[in-house]
């Protein structure tokens, strides 16, 4: 997926990779998805590989803030040993919702580790709790062996 500047529906060399566009495969004949590729802003070409000959379509997911100068989807029948390239454009049409989507995912990130932080704390603070009930047992059955 490349960032159509001029939304011609054409891929120019100066135009860059998006990121975080997303890509279905998926069989015609079952209409199951054979698998997904998110974009990682890389130029270089990412193929759906060991694809036996049947009918698929691609599907492309502009991410937030774009908007598709091309076809969203494309049906290709494949031969054994055959490639098809397939280009998708995308016009950035508001950097903001970029901004957020990334945002968003750091933020998601961040939830995660603070959740996970928060879990390991908890099992913390019930180890220690454990570990002193067992000593304050263990102190109050040796004073009363000590007494006896």
């Amino acid at each position: 997926m490349y960032d159509d500047e001029n939304a011609n529906g054409t891929f120019d060399s100066a135009e860059l990779a998006v990121l975080n566009g997303l890509f279905s495969l998926v069989n015609v004949t079952t209409n199951n998805v054979i698998s997904e590729h998110t974009t990682t802003g890389s130029t270089d070409p990412y193929c759906f590989e060991g694809l036996a000959s049947d009918s698929y379509r691609v599907v492309s997911v502009a991410p937030g803030g774009y908007s598709a100068t091309t076809r969203q989807e494309w049906d290709l029948t494949l031969a054994s040993g055959s490639t098809a390239d397939l280009q998708f454009g995308a016009q950035l049409v508001d950097a903001n919702a970029v901004d957020e989507a990334a945002a968003e995912d750091g933020g998601s990130q961040r939830n995660i580790v603070t959740a996970l932080l928060g879990a390991f704390g908890v099992i913390f603070l019930l180890l220690a709790a454990g570990v002193a009930g067992f000593l304050i047992l263990a102190n109050r059955r040796n004073s009363a062996t000590e007494e006896e």
